[in-house]
């Protein structure tokens, strides 16, 4: 496996990806307990390290998800749950942090995310986020194309099934990004620069 890139106060920032109580529901939050707790300890981590922290959360719209007609017939016991940019509260945004609202599960897709971690000269992103086999997988692609280096906390993402969470996180850890653990994330070493 490739070496993790440094952690920089100025190259590195901390995405997090649709934190939002409609995504913690039953079954993510009996598979994921935990979860709330480790997202606690990392934005801590990130923001007294002094690294930057972005969030993107999803509002689904009719008007702006032209995905959401396709989504409905595939799923149709989902009709109508749809995203609402109300993030968990271990979550909450604070003064200064960048939120950026998606209307699709692409992080980077007409947000201005890009434009802005250019701005801010962000090599490596560290992501974490809901769920594991459509925003965070979609968002982590879409950041790779970009040419971010992507580092994914495997305990600070979940999914609706265990075995999806575990194979995609398997299937891409190495391929694009690198997959760790949020300890081991924060045992790394922060260069202030």
């Amino acid at each position: 496996m490739s070496s993790i890139p440094t952690i920089s106060t100025t190259s590195t920032a901390l995405l997090c990806v649709d934190l939002q109580a409609c995504y913690y529901q039953p079954p993510i939050t009996e598979l994921f307990p935990n979860l709330e707790n480790v997202v606690t300890k990392v934005l801590d981590h990130c923001r007294t390290s002094g690294l930057n922290v972005v969030h993107v959360r999803q509002e689904d719209r009719r008007s702006l998800s032209p995905w959401l007609d396709w989504w409905d017939h595939l799923h149709p016991e989902q009709v109508g749950d749809l995203g609402v940019p109300i993030p968990l509260d271990c979550a909450e945004h604070k003064r200064g942090e960048q939120v950026f609202i998606k209307n699709t599960f692409d992080g980077f897709l007409r947000t201005g995310l890009h434009d802005y971690l250019r701005m801010k000269k962000v090599k490596t992103l560290v992501v974490m986020g809901l769920i594991t086999r459509a925003c965070v997988l979609n968002t982590v692609m879409s950041a790779f194309n970009h040419g971010y280096q992507v580092l994914v906390l495997s305990d600070g993402c979940g999914d609706r099934d265990i075995k999806v969470h575990t194979d995609i996180l398997a299937s891409y850890n190495g391929y694009n990004c690198i997959v760790l653990e949020a300890d081991t994330f924060m045992g790394l070493e922060v260069v202030r620069e």
